[in-house]
C-alpha cells in the first residue's frame, strides 16, 4: 500500500490526520502510555509512522506522542498516497490487538465504506481487465466481504452500525449517570460520549449488545417520555433514572460481592432476610418475581455475549 522508502520527520512538525484525530487513545498519564514510552526509549520505533505528503499521521499517532514526550528529534515515516488514506487508517485499527471486537467494529463503521471504495478504485486502476468489466468486478466483492477479509465480524459490524444510527438520530446532550472515582455522578453529554466512555472503559469495557440495549432504551425514552410510564414527564425522568441506575449498580455490587468470603456472604443474606421480613407478603412476592425476571434477562444477556465472543 505504501512506499517502503523511510524518511525521518520531526514529530513536532507532524499532526494527526482528520480521520484519526477523534479516535480514542491512551492519556499521557495512562500506565500503558508510560510503557510505550519506555519501550521506544529502549528499542526505538520499530514500525515507521504512516503519514500523508502534508505530514498528517494516518497510523502511529501514539508513537508520535510518545516521541514528543521523549523529546526525540525525529521519527521514521513512510508516505501514503491520499487515495489510500482511509484504508491505511482502517488497517492500522485492525492491527491493534488490544481492541475488543466491539471496539474495533465501532471505530471501523465510519471507515469501512470509503476504505472499500478506495480499494476498488485502486484495483481497477492497476488491473486493465477490470476497467473493461466494471460490472463484473463490482459484483465480485462487497463491503461485507471486504470487512470479513479484514478480520471483522459481520455481526459486530451490524451492531455497531445500529449504534451509529442511534447516535446520529440523538445528537443532543442529555444527563447520564456514570461511575467516576468509585462513585456515581451525573454528567451532561451526548449519547456518543456516553457510548465511548462505556465501550472504551480501560477497566471494564462493556460489550456492544449491552450498550445497544441501553442506548435503545434512552432513545425510546427521549422520543416519547410520557409513553414510558404514563405520568408527568418531570416525574418520569426521575423514575427512569433510578431504573437505569440498575445497570451500573448491579455491576458495582457484583464487584464488591466477589471480594466477600463465604461467611460475609451468609451474613449479608441474613441481614437482607431480616430487613425484608417486615414487608407484607404480597410485596415480597412481587419483588421476588421482579428479580426472577431480572435473573432471566441477565442469563439471556450472558448467552448472547458468549455467542458473540465465539463468533
Amino acid at each position: 500500500m505504501t512506499s517502503q522508502t523511510i524518511i525521518n520527520k520531526d514529530p513536532a512538525e507532524l499532526r494527526p490526520h482528520s480521520l484519526v484525530k477523534d479516535l480514542p487513545r491512551w492519556a499521557k498519564d495512562d500506565p500503558r502510555f508510560y510503557g510505550l514510552c519506555d519501550d521506544i526509549r529502549d528499542n526505538g520505533i520499530q514500525t515507521p509512522l504512516k503519514i500523508t505528503q502534508e505530514g498528517r499521521v494516518l497510523d502511529g499517532e501514539l508513537c508520535r506522542l510518545a516521541a514528543r514526550a521523549l523529546q526525540m528529534d525525529s521519527v521514521p515515516c513512510v508516505i501514503v498516497p491520499d487515495d489510500q488514506a482511509t484504508e491505511t487508517v482502517l488497517r492500522g485499527l485492525v492491527r491493534r490487538r488490544h481492541l475488543t471486537k466491539g471496539q474495533l467494529a465501532f471505530l471501523a463503521v465510519p471507515l469501512i465504506q470509503p476504505a472499500f471504495e478506495e480499494s476498488q478504485r485502486r484495483r481497477m486502476m492497476n488491473n486493465p481487465a477490470c476497467q473493461t468489466k466494471r460490472t463484473e468486478f463490482a459484483s465480485g466483492a462487497s463491503v461485507a466481504d471486504y470487512a470479513a477479509n479484514m478480520g471483522m465480524s459481520a455481526r459486530y459490524m451490524q451492531m455497531a452500525k445500529v449504534l451509529f444510527d442511534l447516535i446520529a438520530d440523538n445528537p443532543e446532550p442529555h444527563e447520564f449517570e456514570i461511575e467516576a472515582d468509585d462513585k456515581t455522578v451525573t454528567k451532561t453529554m451526548t449519547l456518543k460520549d456516553w457510548v465511548i466512555i462505556r465501550l472504551f472503559d480501560p477497566e471494564k469495557p462493556q460489550g456492544l449488545t449491552e450498550i445497544n440495549k441501553a442506548a435503545g432504551c434512552f432513545a425510546a425514552y427521549w422520543e416519547n417520555p410520557a409513553k414510558r410510564t404514563g405520568g408527568a414527564p418531570q416525574d418520569e425522568d426521575g423514575q427512569l433514572k433510578l431504573l437505569f441506575r440498575v445497570e451500573s449498580d448491579l455491576s458495582t455490587r457484583w464487584d464488591y460481592w466477589q471480594d466477600c468470603d463465604k461467611n460475609q456472604k451468609l451474613a449479608y443474606f441474613e441481614k437482607v432476610k431480616s430487613a425484608f421480613s417486615v414487608l407484607p407478603p404480597d410485596k415480597l412476592e412481587g419483588m421476588a418475581q421482579y428479580h426472577e425476571v431480572m435473573a432471566r434477562t441477565l442469563r439471556k444477556a450472558a448467552k448472547e455475549a458468549q455467542a458473540e465472543e465465539a463468533a
